[in-house]
Order: C-alpha cells, then sequence, then structure tokens
C-alpha cells in the first residue's frame, strides 16, 4: 500500500491537469513526503473541504491517515476517492488498489480494539451510577406503596352498632410506613456498599497471578 501512496504522489503532477486542485494540496503533498504526517493531514482535510468532489483530495487524505494508523478513516477516504474519480483514471486506480491493501488491515486493526475492550474491566463508576439509581427507584417504589396501603387504611371503616369506627390505628399506620422505610433504608443502604467496594477495587486492583 505504500508503494501505492508513493506512486501517486509521484505522478500527481500529471493528474493534476485533469482534476480541480486544492489550494492545500502542495503543502500536504511537502509534509507527507517530508514525513510530517500530522501537518499533512491538517493540510489534506482542508483540501477535502475546499474541494469535497476533487478525488485525488480524499485520497491523499487517506494516504495520510493510513500512515498515521486511522485505517477505517482511511478506507473510507479510499472509498470516495474510488468513486469520484473517472474511471480508467489513474486515481481511481490507485485507490482501488489501496482500498486492496487497507481492507484487511483495517479489519485486523478492528478485531484488535475488539479484543482489548472485551479484555477490559467494566466501568465500574458507569455501573455504580446505575446500580444506585436502580436502588433508589426500588427504594421509592416501596415507599410509594406504602404511602397508598396507609391512605386506604385511613379512610377505612368498620360498623360497630350504630357507629362506624376507624379500622386501623395511628399504631398499624406507624408500623407500615417504619416497615417499608426499613426495607427502602436496607436496598440504600446495600447499593452504597456495592458502590464503595467498586470504587475500592478502581483504587485497589488486584495484582494479576504470575
Amino acid at each position: 500500500m505504500l508503494l501505492v501512496i508513493a506512486g501517486l504522489i509521484v505522478v500527481s503532477s500529471a493528474t493534476q491537469a485533469e482534476e480541480p486542485v486544492a489550494h492545500h494540496l502542495k503543502p500536504g503533498m511537502s509534509n507527507f513526503e517530508m514525513g510530517q504526517f500530522d501537518a499533512a493531514l491538517v493540510e489534506f482535510k482542508k483540501a477535502v473541504a475546499e474541494t469535497p468532489k476533487d478525488p485525488q483530495a480524499h485520497y491523499y487524505l487517506g494516504s495520510t491517515e493510513a500512515k498515521l494508523n486511522q485505517l477505517d478513516d482511511a478506507l473510507a477516504e479510499f472509498r470516495l476517492a474510488f468513486a469520484l474519480a473517472p474511471p480508467g483514471s489513474q486515481v481511481r486506480q490507485y485507490a482501488q488498489a489501496a482500498l486492496a491493501a487497507c481492507g484487511p488491515l483495517a479489519a485486523k486493526q478492528r478485531q484488535e480494539k475488539s479484543s482489548l475492550e472485551q479484555a477490559k474491566p467494566k466501568s465500574a463508576a458507569g455501573d455504580t451510577k446505575k446500580d444506585l439509581r436502580e436502588a433508589e427507584g426500588r427504594a421509592r417504589a416501596i415507599e410509594a406503596q406504602a404511602e397508598n396501603k396507609v391512605r386506604q387504611m385511613e379512610t377505612a371503616t368498620i360498623r360497630i352498632g350504630n357507629l362506624n369506627v376507624k379500622r386501623y390505628t395511628q399504631e398499624d399506620i406507624s408500623d407500615v410506613r417504619l416497615e417499608a422505610r426499613d426495607k427502602a433504608d436496607a436496598i440504600r443502604r446495600e447499593a452504597r456498599l456495592k458502590a464503595q467496594a467498586n470504587a475500592a477495587k478502581l483504587e485497589n486492583p488486584a495484582p494479576r497471578a504470575r
């Protein structure tokens, strides 16, 4: 792939007469040839913005991204260069060759990144916040159910002779609220303890077995 990239730079003067050339292509090419790929990347991105339909600009940008190991981005630019270049043109041929060379490398890079992500421990901070939210939701649900039950108890009556008497005492109602509060507090306390344990694991990870 590197030979293809170098080849296009050598023949670029012949193709520039056929395609509109962005103002930033020449300094980008100079930076590329000197191995200053970060600087070349800036210029070629400006070139693509200046002439988005110029296949050379996309090809040079893809070539630079490939040098910087940004292979998925490079593939996207090579595809654009191939699509925009006229059939049979040199740019289209180089873009096609670059796609063939870069595609397997990009696939391998994605696979390696995926393996690394899977090997990483889960984000304890993110999981902890989620666990705390879920615990708070369960606790509030218990408290809400208790209040609904209390409202029903407060209006419940029984008839004794000619009188309607409240069925439940204030002590009964207090017991319902107390039981709900204890359950809700236990859920919140368990979630906090789990969060503290996760934080401790992050600060003091277990040593790897040799």
